[in-house]
Formats: structure tokens, sequence, C-alpha cells
């Protein structure tokens, strides 16, 4: 018997049970859903994630200055004090495979412009921060190397900030009070949106001697920024980096470092390795259908054996062979599964847009997540129909005629 003979027995041995193919294939049909829908909730949330790093500067280094410990036990992130503009200045100067640096010191401070007010992240940095950190200038300026080393009471806005106390628009060279001391704004940044549960956008940049000195009080820095020449690069600013500010806070082997550089690299690394498991933990609760389904399948088709026991004894008596019966009932539990794969990847792939429609969340369907689905469904009907097939491969003809 050929193949298509055997395909359309199938159908038509599927099509005599409508609903009860139905309702087999349901298992399947939620299984590979659920694993096209989580998959590609997975996948979507990794790359808005690395989307939201790269954000912030692909060739990014950061050094962050870490707190003593005192008596074993480690002081709170605002007691890191080993981080100063002298640093920064020697990273700049003496570490080739560095574009740009620009020193950092935060704070939260109120902040008032006539009846406006808005408590924000006040950021003293230097002029080459939007460069590092990938900001982009809507109106105005941004202050320049000269501003910045004498500490020159002028502001540039995040795009949530001067929205907030400039309602209408007009905010560059109006007058702003920050702490009860006055900046000038000279330029309004273009909004960059969020980056986790940080708003980018609500923050107000001064220079950073007039940060320093005016604001909060202290010569130390925070962090420093840093943009290595290219990303081939990275590994060798790291190592740089390192080796100069080990040296210039005289740490050696056997003592504790009081920074520590951190790059884009590692933080992607990261991100990639949870949102992984993350998608794989999804993708195995999922596939946990797939196999409930397979179980339902070959009951099913255990039951259509006993149904029609009469018709293999007949088909035996006539001159078929075990192979063909077999052939036949396997065939039968693959296109029963293998539909019910191709229904749930429709569903699935519309189950993900429709996330991503309602909740905001992107999503990301792979052809090739979808392929291995199609085939995995099918084979799962290949794998739980064997014994069936098998069963109503070896039935005696005889026994089988006598059926009732």
């Amino acid at each position: 018997m050929s193949l298509s003979e055997n395909l359309r027995m199938a159908w038509r041995a599927l099509k005599a049970n409508r609903m009860r193919s139905l309702l087999t294939m349901l298992g399947i049909t939620i299984g590979v859903g659920a694993v096209i829908a989580m998959v590609a909730i997975g996948d979507g949330a990794q790359a808005r994630v690395t989307n939201q790093i790269a954000a912030l500067g692909t060739n990014l280094l950061v050094v962050v200055a870490i707190p003593p410990t005192v008596n074993g036990v480690r002081l709170p992130p605002d007691q890191a004090k080993s981080l100063t503009r002298a640093d920064a200045d020697a990273i700049a100067s003496e570490v080739p495979s560095v574009a740009a640096v620009a020193p950092e010191v935060v704070k939260n401070a109120q902040v008032v412009a006539g009846r406006q007010n808005t408590n924000v992240r006040i950021d003293g940095t230097s002029p080459a921060y939007p460069q590092i950190r990938k900001y982009d200038l809507a109106q105005g300026r941004f202050f320049s190397d000269a501003e910045a080393v004498t500490g020159a009471l002028v502001a540039v806005l995040g795009a949530s900030t001067a929205q907030s106390l400039f309602p209408d628009g007009n905010a560059v060279g109006q007058p702003l009070v920050i702490d009860q001391i006055p900046f000038e704004v000279i330029g309004v940044l273009a909004a960059k949106g969020l980056s986790g549960p940080e708003n980018r956008d609500a923050i107000v940049f001064v220079p950073i001697v007039a940060a320093q000195y005016r604001l909060i009080g202290s010569q130390s820095v925070s962090s420093i920024n840093i943009e290595a020449r290219s990303l081939a690069l990275m590994s060798d600013a790291k190592e740089e980096i390192t080796s100069l500010l080990s040296r210039r806070h005289a740490i050696t082997d056997g003592a504790a470092a009081d920074f520590s550089v951190n790059s884009q690299e590692d933080v992607l690394a990261t991100s990639s390795g949870i949102a992984d498991t993350f998608t794989l933990l999804l993708a195995g609760i999922a596939g946990v259908s797939l196999l409930v389904g397979g179980i339902g399948i070959m009951n099913i088709m255990l039951v259509s054996v006993t149904e029609r026991t009469r018709e293999i004894g007949i088909r035996k008596a006539i001159g078929a062979t075990r192979e063909v019966i077999l052939t036949q009932f396997l065939i039968e539990a693959t296109v029963l599964s293998l539909a019910g794969g191709i229904l749930g990847v429709l569903g699935g792939i519309g189950a993900a847009q429709l996330v991503g429609v309602v909740a905001g969340w992107p999503t990301q369907v792979d052809p090739l997540v979808v392929l291995m689905a199609v085939g995995f469904s099918a084979a799962i009907g290949l794998f739980f129909g064997i014994y069936p097939a098998r069963h109503a491969a070896r039935l005696d003809p005889i026994e089988a005629l006598r059926f009732e």
C-alpha cells in the first residue's frame, strides 16, 4: 500500500470521529502553542534588556568606588570616597584604548523653577558624558570644558524634568534653583526612556566642580564613565584601567581593591544568562503539556484499535501484513499530532502577539523554534503511537474476526 493511500485512510479514520480527534489534538495544540508563546515572550524580553543596555553605551566601562569595610562590615555606598577627578584625568591621559572619560557625582535634590518644583537626580559630570552615555540634545547645548572646570552654575535638563519644570517648553535661558543655589538652564536633552526602574529623563546635569563644591561638599567622585575606542579593545581597556588605578591607590595583590571596573559585556552576559534560564523554564513547563498530549494520543489510538479490531482482522485475512497495519496506525497518530502542532503554532503566534499588544511586552517569534515545535509534535505522535500500532499489528486475524 502506498503512502498516499495510507494518508487517505488515516484522514478518513480521523474524520469518522471528528470531535474525538479534535479533543485529542487539543493537548498537543496547547503544548505547542504554550512553547511558541513562552519562548517568544522570553526572547522579546531578552532583546528589550539588550537594547536598553546598548542604549547606555555599547563601549561603556564604569569604574565604581567600593566603600571600605570597618570591623568586618561593609559601609553604605555613600561612604565610598576612593575615586577622584585626578583618577579620571589619569585614565584619559595614560590609557591609550580609552576614547572619552567622564567622572560623575550624584545626589537627589529639590529643583525649583518659578512655581514648579520636583525632586530629581542631580548628576555632576563633564562634557564627555553625553557622548559616552548616548544622550542627544533637543535644545540648547551641553556645558563646556571651561564651565566644567570652573564650576559654572549652569544646568542641562533631562526631557521629563524639563517638562515638569517648564510645561510651556521654553526652558533654555531660564533660571533654576537647586538646593537654594541658582543655576541657569542652557540645554534640554532628548528623551532617553527607562532603564529598568530608572527614569533616565528625570535628571539634571551640572558641571562636576559645581556639584562637588556647591551641592555635595565632597571632592571624591562616585563613578567614572569611560568609552573604549572599540568593542575589540574593551578587555584591554579594562585591564589597563585596573592596573593604573591599582598603582595610584597603592593596591597590592593582598590588599582589597577600593574600586571595581564593570563593562557592558558583563551586564549583557548576566542579563542574557538570566533571560535564557527564564525562557528555558517557561518552555520546560509548557513542554509538559506536550507529553500530556502525547499520552492522550496513545490512549485514543488504543481505543481506536479496539473499535476497529474486526476491520484489522478483515484486512489481515485478505493479505495485509503486520508492517501495513503498523504503518497505518503510526500514520494516523502522526497526522493527529502534526495537525495539533500546526494549530498550536498558529495559536502560539497569536497569543504572543496579543501579549505584545495588550501588555506592551515585546515578543519575538523565532522560525527555528516554530520548526522545532512542529517537528517535536510529529515525533510525539510517532513515539506515543508505536505501542497502539504494534498492538494492532500483532492481533491474530481469526481472533480479530471473532471480536464483538
